[in-house]
């Protein structure tokens, strides 16, 4: 139920923004905990879109986006942004670096899980 809490905000945000819900990692193979992911697309080709003050809910729980390092929290026109949860940073295998293209934003949020209790 989380899962389509979470689809539904994104989808009524991307209805007054160029920001797009592209893929969400709710149930990996891996850690689950550590591995999940969600990705987001700016949609517009022509404006970068300033994610700070941006939020995900899973209508139980809401969490506040935040940078990774000195990251930005622009995301590029035609661009994706990555949110991960922050214990994929404390891993010593970060299985999708390998994957993610430089261009990504990556963003994390500011507590221990999406949601209430992840998806």
């Amino acid at each position: 139920m989380r899962f389509f809490s979470l689809i539904s905000v994104f989808v009524f945000l991307s209805a007054q923004s160029p920001i797009t819900l592209s893929e969400i990692m709710f149930d990996p193979d891996e850690n689950e905990y550590h591995y999940e992911f969600i990705e987001i697309f700016n949609t517009s080709s022509t404006d970068g879109v300033n994610l700070s003050g941006w939020m995900i809910s899973d209508s139980t729980a809401t969490d506040l986006l935040i940078p990774t390092q000195d990251e930005n929290m622009i995301l590029q026109p035609l661009s994706f942004a990555v949110i991960f949860d922050p214990s994929y940073f404390e891993q010593d295998s970060l299985i999708y670096d390998a994957k993610i293209p430089e261009s990504t934003l990556i963003l994390t949020i500011d507590n221990g899980s999406f949601g209430d209790r992840g998806f």
